[in-house]
């Protein structure tokens, strides 16, 4: 079954994407080692309390608050997905692992799903 989930951190969305409970576990497991990069067609414009992804192939245009911006500038090649969840839970440490885990991992696919990042 899949569905669609408003993904929150901090109490602020990071965006809307589908999830599909049968394969979540499977997915999860197996993109933890994974380090995703942005799509060189990609590009992160930077303002004072939000950004914008830009993707030049299809010009289109994506607003994030910080804490995506966070998680979009360690995708940079060298940090694995279960690295950017431990460096969330030590700059976030009031909010649950599982918690971080879950809406990381919905975020990044996500991105990849919208071809913003890949691996």
């Amino acid at each position: 079954m899949s569905y669609q989930k408003d993904v929150q951190m901090e109490g602020v969305a990071l965006g809307r994407c589908n999830v599909d409970n049968a394969n979540l576990r499977e997915d999860l497991e197996h993109m933890m080692n994974l380090k995703p990069v942005l799509n060189p067609e990609s590009r992160i414009v930077k303002e004072t309390d939000h950004a914008y992804i830009y993707d030049y192939k299809s010009a289109r245009v994506q607003v994030v608050n910080k804490t995506a911006l966070f998680i979009l500038e360690l995708c940079d090649k060298s940090h694995s997905v279960e690295e950017i969840i431990e460096k969330l839970s030590a700059t976030f440490p009031h909010v649950s692992e599982p918690k971080l885990e879950k809406d990381v991992v919905t975020f990044i696919a996500d991105l990849i799903e919208r071809g913003v990042v890949t691996f």
